[in-house]
C-alpha cells in the first residue's frame, strides 16, 4: 500500500513558508545560544577585573617595583664603594638574595596568579612564566656580575617590559587575545636577551 499525499496540501508556496518559519526558529535559537555564551564569558571577564585585578593593582605594582628594589639591594651588597665585586661570602649573599626574590614571587603567585589560573589556565600560565622570567633575569644577571648602575637600569627595563605584557594579558582576556599572548610569551621567553 502506498502512502499518497495530496499535492494540493503542500503547494510550493506552503513549503517555502514552512522552510522560512523553521529557518527563523533555528536562527533565533542559535542567536540565543551565542548571546548566552557571550554573556557568560563577559561575566567571567568582568568578575576577573572587578574581583581580582582592580583591588590588587597596588599589589601588582608593588611586586614589580619590589623585584627591582631587591635587585638594586643585591647589587649594592655584592659590590663595594669602588664598584668592584666583593668576593667574600659572594655565594652566601647571592643565595640569600635569590631566596628573597623567590619568597615574594611564591607569595604573589599564591595570592594572585592561582585564582586567575583557575578561570583562565592559559593566562595564568603566561603570568607564571613571566614571573619566572623575572627570576631568571635576576639570577642570571647577579651570577654574571651585573652590578653597575647601568645594569640596574637594564634590569628595571626588563621588569617594566614584563609588567606591560602582564597588563596587556590581564586586560585582554578574550580567547583570541589569549592565544596571541601565548605566542608573545613564547617569543619573549625563548628569544635571547642581550644582558651584557
Amino acid at each position: 500500500m502506498m502512502l499518497c499525499i495530496d499535492s494540493s496540501i503542500w503547494e510550493r508556496g506552503d513549503i517555502i513558508a514552512a522552510f522560512a518559519a523553521i529557518s527563523v526558529i533555528v536562527i533565533f535559537i542559535v542567536e540565543r545560544l551565542i548571546t548566552s555564551n557571550s554573556n557568560r564569558k563577559e561575566y567571567k571577564r568582568r568578575w576577573l577585573s572587578e574581583v581580582l585585578i582592580s583591588p590588587n593593582m597596588d599589589d601588582i605594582s608593588f611586586f614589580f617595583d619590589h623585584c627591582v628594589e631587591l635587585y638594586r639591594k643585591a647589587c649594592t651588597r655584592l659590590r663595594n664603594e669602588d664598584g668592584k665585586i666583593l668576593h667574600t661570602d659572594f655565594n652566601l649573599v647571592l643565595t640569600e638574595e635569590l631566596g628573597n626574590l623567590s619568597g615574594i614571587k611564591r607569595e604573589f603567585e599564591l595570592r594572585f596568579i592561582q585564582p586567575i589560573q583557575y578561570l583562565y589556565p592559559l593566562i595564568g600560565c603566561n603570568l607564571t612564566n613571566w614571573t619566572l622570567k623575572i627570576q631568571d633575569e635576576f639570577s642570571t644577571r647577579l651570577t654574571n656580575d651585573k652590578f653597575s648602575d647601568e645594569d640596574i637600569v637594564d634590569f628595571q627595563s626588563v621588569v617594566l617590559d614584563i609588567k606591560a605584557l602582564w597588563m596587556k594579558c590581564l586586560y585582554g582576556t578574550k580567547d583570541n587575545e589569549s592565544r596571541e599572548m601565548a605566542r608573545l610569551i613564547q617569543s619573549y621567553t625563548s628569544a635571547p636577551r642581550n644582558i651584557s
